[in-house]
């Protein structure tokens, strides 16, 4: 039997920024882009992590993927994952690796 080093699935949703049209001032609202992942979950406790605006932060899951290269927009992206949405509170790009926590 082999070891599964990804063996959970998740979907990162998130807006992007929203445009004024500078001739008429009318906004346009930013468009929703879905990414869904291959991951491994894990639950955390006694963890903390600053989100945008500089406030702390409980970290529920930490969540190890293989290199996201997409441009997500932390401060508007949801982590949907077993079912649940969670805030996405920072994503971290390694070489080869990406780390979220939720």
């Amino acid at each position: 039997m082999g070891f599964k080093r990804f063996p959970h699935t998740a979907t990162i949703s998130w807006t992007g920024a929203g445009t004024v049209n500078q001739t008429t001032g009318a906004y346009t609202a930013g468009t929703l882009t879905t990414l869904t992942i291959v991951c491994n979950a894990q639950t955390q406790s006694q963890r903390y992590a600053l989100d945008t605006d500089g406030n702390e932060k409980v970290v529920k899951y930490l969540i190890s993927t293989p290199l996201i290269t997409a441009s997500v927009v932390k401060n508007t992206a949801q982590v949907t994952l077993f079912g649940k949405q969670f805030a996405l509170i920072d994503l971290l790009n390694y070489q080869l690796h990406t780390e979220l926590e939720c």
